[in-house]
């Protein structure tokens, strides 16, 4: 089954990558949503062991972890991650109603650091379809 929406995590500290990842999957629940983790280094790679995962063998930038992560989804929204993210209980359920209206591009906010509290979204998802459209075909410009 096609996911709803994929979250896309560039990988690169594997000590704060399973605090995100437990936080992502105790808050899911029954939501048809997935994590596409994105990893270049070698000891990240081997730290997420049987965890499904991109592999990219050369270093590249978030940008590019991002847009490899996405072109690995089908799903028709794309949601943009980091390695030191929490999720906390009910933001899929404050998030899924939103996927429902027109709009391509949702912010998320957290407050968590200062461009937030002014209001700016830090992480946001993104239909695939605003990417196609609006985007050049991508998640992120390079």
């Amino acid at each position: 089954m096609t996911p709803i929406l994929s979250f896309v995590f560039p990988a690169r500290r594997p000590n704060r990558l399973a605090i995100t990842l437990a936080s992502f999957h105790n808050t899911i629940s029954t939501y048809d949503v997935e994590m596409v983790v994105v990893a270049d280094l070698p000891e990240v790679h081997d730290a997420l062991g049987d965890t499904p995962h991109v592999y990219s063998p050369t270093a590249i930038t978030a940008p590019q972890a991002w847009n490899l992560g996405a072109l690995s989804s089908k799903a028709q929204w794309l949601g943009l991650g980091a390695d030191d993210l929490l999720f906390h209980p009910g933001w899929v359920e404050a998030v899924w109603p939103l996927m429902q209206e027109p709009w391509g591009v949702i912010g998320l906010n957290d407050g968590a650091d200062s461009f937030q509290r002014l209001g700016w979204a830090t992480h946001w998802l993104v239909s695939l379809k605003f990417c196609m459209t609006h985007m050049g075909g991508v998640m992120v410009p390079p």
